[in-house]
């Protein structure tokens, strides 16, 4: 993977995410919002979700398409500080009238990411403990779909990436879970996750909730984690 920007470089922007495209960008769209410690309105604060910059970075540089992540100067603050990124609201737990705003919603908007294909493929990329009781290793989760378009197609999408990934993970010794409890979509408070901003403009979304066994493989095994990209 190219470096991304020193995060001495001038005018590094903390809160604006990094976006970046490979080949001709028309793979699918990977982001990963969780990358840094970020605060929730009246919440505990969301720590960092390890490996998932680097697996939606890996996942689209390997496929051609494109990646939204935190600059690389917010995971060095965050990592130097060991506090929530200053100023930083959490793309996946936006007010409504706030989320047309949020940056990493504008950069949703902008019409390289947005192709032809797969390219309209957006792959939300989250990490979740190992610990929860009836949890497999990887939730395909498609709430967003199901409430704005319909079950039929996402009980589609979320058949099609198990499928897929079934294939891959579980001769590795990895589980899919293909009716998760996340799903990608708030229902008991007014908020959107980022797969509920994107379905709104027309991505077909899907987000993928990785156990820390299953991060720390793919982040070890090259091999493995590109043919889970494959």
């Amino acid at each position: 993977l190219p470096l991304l920007p020193h995060p001495e470089q001038p005018g590094a922007d903390l809160l604006t995410p990094s976006i970046e495209q490979w080949g001709e960008s028309n793979g699918p769209l990977f982001t990963a919002p969780h990358g840094v410690c970020l605060l929730r309105d009246e919440k505990p604060e969301h720590l960092p979700e390890d490996f998932t910059t680097y697996l939606a970075r890996t996942w689209a540089a390997s496929t051609g398409g494109s990646a939204i992540t935190w600059p690389v100067a917010a995971l060095a603050l965050v990592t130097a500080t060991d506090a929530p990124l200053p100023g930083a609201r959490d793309p996946n737990y936006l007010l409504a009238d706030e989320s047309e705003q949020n940056s990493w919603v504008a950069a949703l908007r902008r019409p390289d990411l947005r192709g032809m294909g797969s390219a309209c493929m957006l792959f939300d990329v989250h990490g979740k403990r190992d610990d929860l009781p009836g949890d497999q290793d990887c939730d395909v989760g498609v709430g967003a779909i199901r409430e704005h378009v319909g079950s039929m197609e996402a009980d589609s999408v979320a058949q099609y990436c198990s499928a897929a990934l079934e294939r891959v993970l579980t001769p590795a010794g990895f589980s899919v879970d293909r009716r998760p409890r996340l799903q990608g979509a708030w229902r008991s408070v007014p908020r959107r996750t980022l797969t509920q901003s994107s379905v709104r403009l027309g991505y077909v979304c899907v987000q993928l909730e990785l156990g820390y066994r299953l991060r720390r493989a793919l982040g070890r095994d090259r091999a493995l984690c590109m043919r889970v990209a494959g």
